[in-house]
């Protein structure tokens, strides 16, 4: 990681640190102090002296400010992706300069390759219509893939167009019912998600008046996980729950790397989790990216009485000994937040206080006595 992705965090304090090696020469501290600059002159005086040694970041932010090419050029050169990205488009559309697909496909895959997901769908695309080269399916179908699964705002038109190539059989790729049963799924639960957010906002706006009927447990389940964090309300809940949401939204059968699922959040609220329990809600056993456990939240907030009812009736004791995603069991989140009760708690129900993938249980409270 870049030391400017920290930019946001510079204190006052810090700029002070930084401007000596910034002074001396050094790209980095330079670019770190044009960014956090309210003053425009003196930020780009730090941005061009960045620049000037080929900073990426500092060419691409003065071509931004100054509209001016050849830091655009720069920045494609020395490897940016965002720059590469910017210019394999105004290479594809023909303005500023000639149209240009060959090298419009290059920069894309230049950018796809260095984990750009903007670059991915579009990419894929040119290799798939053979825009700016030979046809390529098979790599067409690992870019267009990757959009899909991806956050991009591209990821919907991606996983549609997957779904029909394998359905098909179209631009060299063989037909494969099972992948293009995948691929409606995936499509299909990007539409569930738009409309979730449209359900959501109708929710918070008028309640259940006019809400339509004879939805999917999915589209429910997705409203009742990602948009009631913080207004969740026990009625609210149980109406959802009766029209057939699917409290495990999110939660694979087998258990691995979930995303947030409605046990997630609903430990601020004893009886909403309750709720969720009667109606088979799962407690996550593993942890993916940007996913919650349960127990762990539990042992943070200090709630015994929710984590022992989270083990003896909703199989939670399987969770016990997964990390989450700061390599914390739920004993060394305990131990760390000082919840002795909990932690007595556990111990009790035999779990290994050795186990660990940074700092153990005791090394944390240690630190935390310190």
């Amino acid at each position: 990681m870049r030391v400017a992705a920290q930019r946001d965090s510079l204190t006052t304090k810090k700029r002070a640190e930084i401007r000596p090696w910034a002074k001396a020469g050094h790209a980095d501290s330079q670019y770190l102090l044009a960014c956090g600059d309210r003053l425009k002159a003196s930020r780009e005086r730090w941005l061009q002296a960045a620049a000037s040694q080929g900073h990426p970041e500092a060419c691409f932010d003065l071509y931004r400010s100054t509209r001016d090419d050849d830091w655009l050029r720069r920045a494609v050169e020395v490897g940016w992706a965002p720059a590469q990205h910017k210019m394999a488009t105004m290479l594809a559309v023909g303005h500023p300069y000639a149209e240009d697909w060959e090298g419009s496909r290059a920069l894309y895959l230049a950018a796809s390759r260095q984990d750009y997901q903007a670059s991915w769908f579009l990419a894929g695309s040119m290799l798939l219509l053979g825009h700016g080269g030979p046809a390529d399916p098979d790599q067409a179908v690992e870019w267009l893939a990757k959009s899909a699964t991806s956050r991009d705002t591209n990821a919907p038109a991606a996983a549609e167009i997957l779904a029909g190539l394998y359905e098909r059989g179209l631009h060299g790729v063989a037909k494969d019912p099972i992948r293009a049963e995948f691929w409606k799924q995936n499509f299909q639960a990007w539409q569930d998600s738009f409309q979730a957010e449209d359900l959501s906002e109708h929710l918070l706006q008028r309640g259940f008046e006019g809400f339509p009927e004879g939805l999917s447990a999915s589209v429910l389940g997705h409203v009742l996980v990602n948009h009631f964090t913080d207004s969740a309300n026990i009625a609210t809940v149980r109406e959802l729950l009766r029209r057939g949401a699917d409290p495990n939204f999110k939660l694979p059968q087998d258990d691995g790397f979930p995303g947030s699922t409605s046990l997630s959040w609903s430990t601020r609220n004893f009886e909403i989790l309750k709720l969720l329990v009667e109606h088979g809600a799962r407690v996550p056993f593993e942890c993916g990216q940007g996913a919650i456990v349960s127990v762990h939240q539990v042992c943070q907030s200090g709630r015994l009485d929710i984590l022992r009812f989270l083990v003896e009736e909703a199989e939670g004791k399987t969770a016990l000994g997964h990390y989450d995603d700061f390599y914390r069991t739920p004993l060394i989140v305990a131990a760390a937040e000082g919840h002795l009760d909990i932690v007595d708690y556990l111990i009790e129900l035999g779990v290994d206080v050795d186990e660990h993938m940074d700092e153990t249980a005791l090394e944390v409270a240690a630190i935390i006595l310190h």
